[in-house]
C-alpha cells in the first residue's frame, strides 16, 4: 500500500524556511572569503598566503552554491510531481545566484608584518563560520525532515526528496571538514614558518 499526502501550510512553510537559510549560507560564505582576503597581514609572503586562503574560501563557496542548487532541484522536483497529482501548491526553493569571485588581494609588500594574534583570530573566525555553514546545512535537514516526521507530505516522492537531501548534506558537511583543514593548514604552517 503506498499513501500520499501533503498538507500545503506545512510545505509552504518549509520552502520559506529553506530560502531563508540558503540565504544565510550565502552570508557566512561571503563572510568568509572576505576573512581570507582582507586579514592584516602584509609582506612580500603575505601576498601568496591570503590568494590560497582566499581561493580556498571562493572554491568552498562554489561548491556550496552548486550543492544548494541541487538540494533545491531535488525539493522542487519531487514537489512539482506530487502537486500536479494531489492539487498542492509545488514548493520552488530558490536558492542565492550567487557569484562567488575573490576579491582583490590588497598586501603592502614595503612592509612586512606579521601578528600571532591576528592569524590565531582568523583561524578562530574561520573555524566559526564554518561551523555556522555546518549548522545550517543540518538545520535545512532537519527542516525538510520534519516534514515527513508531521506527516505533512507523505509518498515515494518525499521519500526520493528526503533521501537526495541527507546525501547532499553528507557532501556539503564533508565539504565544510576539508575547506576548515585547508584553512588551518595555510594558517598553521604560516605561523610556524614564522616562528610563532
Amino acid at each position: 500500500m503506498v499513501k500520499k499526502q501533503t498538507r500545503r501550510a506545512d510545505i509552504e512553510a518549509y520552502g520559506h524556511r529553506g530560502v531563508e537559510i540558503f540565504d544565510q549560507i550565502e552570508i557566512k560564505l561571503r563572510e568568509l572569503i572576505d576573512e581570507a582576503a582582507s586579514v592584516e597581514y602584509n609582506g612580500a609572503r603575505a601576498r601568496n598566503f591570503k590568494e590560497t586562503c582566499a581561493d580556498n574560501a571562493v572554491e568552498f563557496g562554489n561548491t556550496c552554491t552548486l550543492n544548494m542548487q541541487q538540494m533545491a532541484d531535488a525539493v522542487s522536483g519531487a514537489s512539482s510531481f506530487i502537486a500536479q497529482n494531489l492539487g498542492g501548491a509545488p514548493i520552488q526553493l530558490e536558492p542565492p545566484t550567487v557569484k562567488i569571485t575573490r576579491p582583490a588581494i590588497i598586501v603592502d609588500e614595503e612592509l612586512e608584518t606579521a601578528d600571532s594574534s591576528i592569524l590565531t583570530t582568523l583561524q578562530d573566525n574561520c573555524n566559526r563560520i564554518y561551523g555556522d555553514i555546518n549548522g545550517l546545512y543540518q538545520d535545512h535537514l532537519s527542516e525538510f525532515t520534519n516534514l515527513g516526521v508531521r506527516e505533512s507530505w507523505m509518498g515515494p516522492e518525499y521519500d526520493d526528496a528526503l533521501g537526495h537531501i541527507q546525501k547532499l548534506t553528507t557532501v556539503a558537511t564533508q565539504g565544510v571538514e576539508e575547506s576548515r583543514n585547508m584553512m588551518f593548514e595555510a594558517i598553521s604552517n604560516q605561523m610556524t614558518d614564522l616562528n610563532m
